[in-house]
């Protein structure tokens, strides 16, 4: 994993950043990543306008389609922007809620994101058809599909998910100009849950356990 590179910020922007990052560590169980960079990419307004407008967006999504495909969505908000960091981090939370809630291991992890980016686009969304054809899986099918759709601007027609679907996308590509920077080379080891779901160690150990027997390494 890189450093993010070395900016020249105010002191008020410094210690902003530092005073964000005590309290993100706190508050969701993980570091946060490219601080500084999104402080100096965006300035110090930029960058509250940012938390505000992402937030916003995820309680938005969390009320349409519940905690765990929001967290699909905005993985894969990354992954169409090859930001393996929020590709890893966002569907690995997806993951644990599935597991916690369902006592399942939803076909997308950060394993096969990895192999999803390695993909054409043309080819991931095959790929997406394939992993999730089973009839359970029809929803995060469905918008993941459409979402990439929207990306890539071949969307026919309106649904109601589109609105929803580009606020995700507008704001992770807002995000990813700086987190893709810090996690170009990252693997999905090194991508930490990324919600405060991070903090329940003992959820994390089950579901890596289970992880492991699936693939046959236990």
């Amino acid at each position: 994993m890189k450093d993010a590179p070395a900016r020249k910020l105010t002191l008020s922007q410094k210690v902003v950043a530092r005073l964000f990052d005590f309290y993100f560590r706190a508050s969701q169980g993980y570091e946060a990543i490219a601080t500084e960079e999104m402080m100096y990419v965006f300035g110090l307004k930029g960058f509250m306008a940012w938390g505000a407008a992402v937030g916003g967006t995820v309680e938005l999504l969390i009320e349409r389609y519940g905690e765990a495909y929001t967290q699909l969505i905005l993985g894969f908000g990354g992954l169409w922007n090859g930001c393996r960091y929020c590709a890893y981090g966002h569907t690995l939370v997806c993951d644990l809620i599935k597991f916690r809630d369902e006592d399942v291991l939803f076909p997308l992890d950060p394993i096969v994101m990895r192999e999803l980016l390695d993909l054409r686009d043309d080819e991931v969304a095959a790929r997406i058809s394939e992993l999730l054809a089973d009839e359970e899986w029809e929803l995060p099918r469905q918008l993941l599909l459409r979402e990439f759709e929207l990306r890539m601007d071949t969307a026919e027609g309106e649904t109601e998910d589109d609105d929803y679907l580009r606020l995700a996308l507008d704001a992770w590509e807002w995000m990813n100009e700086c987190t893709i920077i810090v996690g170009v080379d990252i693997e999905p080891d090194q991508v930490p849950p990324l919600s405060p779901i991070a903090k329940d160690h003992e959820l994390l150990k089950r579901y890596h356990t289970a992880r492991a027997k699936e693939r046959g390494k236990a």
